[in-house]
């Protein structure tokens, strides 16, 4: 007969020695999160604010969003993810526009503030956030034009509250993934100190990010050093840390389903452009989506994740044309 008593009594110094580990790994975090510094070097965000800047207070945080042009019709802009109003420049400062154009920047970006309550950022809050915002402009009909991880949102409104969307322009449009199990960071973010920890961690993303950008560039080598300047701005505000991971853990504990793009009213005209070398959403996954959707797709040559930015001419050349086309341009 097999003696498990032995192999009881050798397994207990094993359990106790791994017990012991783990409340010490438990408390030099609780530790080393109490003595982490706050970043550094770092402004609030009114001070870092452009001519046109504003902020309008959401969900208890203040949302940053800039305004150019005070006619019809609305154009409503949502950067994708590590973007910013940065990204709407071209259109937002095109003085040959008369249209209203505002783009606004999401909770965890931007100069939006970081709240330390890790509400805001949660994908479900998106929308009401967008609603709000237009509620507090004033905006009862848009176009929205969102890029990569804001098309999301933009679809999300125009099936949830059709009566506020003339139109869709989805540029690059990344739609996410059906929920899974929680991830890594939602994991980590339930043990003592990960507000600190998180946060701190998060300091060493900025050489990540900036790779991100030049993939999304066309030709890497290429990226303006204007825009990797305008890109890092949002890198000096208060809590630019706090916010990132909030952003991250978010998404990991999301079980926020993306939108079906056959849900969205087949009355709402929706206009898909990409960029011929995107390696991030590929053209022929736009195309799907286009597809799927009936919508006009359009091709930006030469260009990647950024065809706005890339070629701001050909993009406003294709916007305005699709919104001619569906009566949607002021005389």
């Amino acid at each position: 007969m097999p003696n498990h008593t032995g192999a009881r009594t050798a397994r207990r110094p094993i359990a106790r020695i791994f017990a012991g580990a783990l409340v010490c790994v438990v408390i030099l975090a609780i530790a080393f999160a109490v003595l982490l510094p706050g970043s550094r070097n770092t402004l609030p965000v009114t001070d870092l604010g452009y001519p046109d800047s504003a902020w309008a207070t959401v969900d208890h945080t203040r949302i940053h969003y800039r305004t150019r042009g005070t006619e019809k019709p609305v154009l409503l802009m949502l950067h994708g993810f590590g973007a910013s109003t940065f990204s709407w420049r071209h259109v937002l400062e095109d003085e040959t526009r008369t249209a209203t154009r505002i783009a606004y920047d999401r909770p965890g970006f931007g100069l939006t503030e970081r709240p330390a309550d890790p509400t805001p950022y949660s994908p479900g809050q998106a929308v009401p956030q967008l609603v709000a915002l237009m509620d507090h402009t004033g905006t009862t009909e848009a176009v929205l034009i969102a890029h990569s991880a804001g098309a999301r949102i933009a679809m999300e409104l125009a099936i949830e509250e059709p009566e506020k969307v003339a139109a869709l322009v989805l540029l690059a449009p990344a739609l996410g993934r059906a929920p899974t199990d929680p991830g890594f960071l939602c994991t980590l973010a339930r043990i003592p100190g990960a507000g600190r920890i998180g946060p701190f961690l998060m300091r060493f993303t900025p050489p990540l990010l900036e790779r991100g950008l030049r993939a999304s560039w066309s030709e890497p080598d290429a990226l303006p050093p204007e825009v990797r300047t305008g890109y890092r701005r949002p890198l000096t505000a208060r809590h630019w840390d706090r916010g990132l991971w909030n952003v991250m853990v978010a998404a990991g504990c999301s079980q926020h389903r993306p939108p079906t793009p056959t849900h969205v009213p087949p009355d709402i005209p929706v206009l898909v452009i990409t960029g011929d070398r995107d390696t991030i959403v590929s053209p022929a996954a736009s195309a799907d989506l286009a597809s799927a959707m009936g919508a006009r797709l359009q091709v930006i040559p030469h260009t990647g994740h950024l065809p706005h930015e890339e070629d701001p001419i050909e993009f406003a050349r294709i916007l305005d044309d699709f919104l001619w086309t569906h009566g949607l341009l002021g005389e």
